[in-house]
């Protein structure tokens, strides 16, 4: 009845509905990724099968949440190999706007300029903050297929933004299209934040994503004016500092 709910437009139904949702996912997500007696299959999987159709009336907030609710259900499935596939069919939307959008930037990088891409690239990127927060550790298997784009991403919109402001001062960073640059590079760190927050192996977060990290976020946040900089490089390091110390 939820899902019916989410298709409903008369105002309130359909916030009312994902967030319902996600109320029950983490009360009883257990539940959700057993196949039940009766049942050709457990309910994450029916549900996965069929995400596009019911995602397909709610706006992008709405559909963070549905995907949150929805990861919550994959956290607890058993043995590994099931949750990873799991994950895997959960992303398989959202990823394949992840590679519509690189393979637009092979065309030509310039399209990651569009509002559109930008928004596209955000919404994206908060989907897998919601996913990683619900998941944790195990959203490993899904950061690893976004991670080197991720840091590529933050250092050329870093030198786009570096270069408005070079052009027209601090208020550039006002600039409708500065801002939506600044919303991605945002949600990037957010995301790396969420992960290594709930990560349980210190050492590979250390090798393998902290060298890259460095390297795109500190020499950008010490070059750029204060207006700039964003809060959330701040918030990162002291998560990094004290997770892996």
């Amino acid at each position: 009845k939820l899902f019916e709910f989410m298709h409903e437009t008369f105002p309130g139904v359909q916030d009312m509905a994902v967030d319902t949702f996600l109320k029950i996912a983490k009360q009883c997500k257990e539940k959700f990724v057993v196949q039940q007696a009766g049942e050709p299959q457990s309910f994450i999987k029916e549900m996965q099968a069929d995400i596009h159709k019911i995602t397909l009336d709610l706006d992008a907030d709405q559909k963070h949440v549905f995907y949150e609710a929805a990861a919550h259900m994959v956290s607890c499935a058993d043995p590994p190999d099931q949750r990873e596939q799991l994950i895997n069919k959960l992303m398989e939307i959202p990823n394949l706007t992840w590679q519509e959008i690189l393979l637009k930037a092979q065309q030509s990088v310039n399209n990651l300029k569009e509002p559109t891409i930008m928004k596209q690239l955000a919404h994206c990127l908060k989907t897998n903050v919601r996913v990683c927060r619900a998941i944790g550790h195990p959203f490993l298997t899904q950061l690893v297929k976004l991670f080197a784009h991720m840091m590529e991403l933050y250092k050329w919109y870093s030198g786009l933004i570096a270069q408005e402001v070079s052009s027209h001062g601090a208020k550039a960073t006002k600039y409708s299209h500065v801002r939506s640059m600044r919303i991605v590079k945002r949600e990037i760190l957010r995301l790396v934040q969420e992960f290594v927050q709930k990560s349980e192996d210190p050492d590979y977060v250390t090798n393998m994503f902290i060298p890259p990290l460095l390297e795109a976020i500190l020499l950008d946040y010490k070059q750029s004016c204060a207006d700039a900089r964003d809060a959330q490089v701040l918030s990162l390091m002291a998560v990094v500092v004290s997770k892996l110390q």
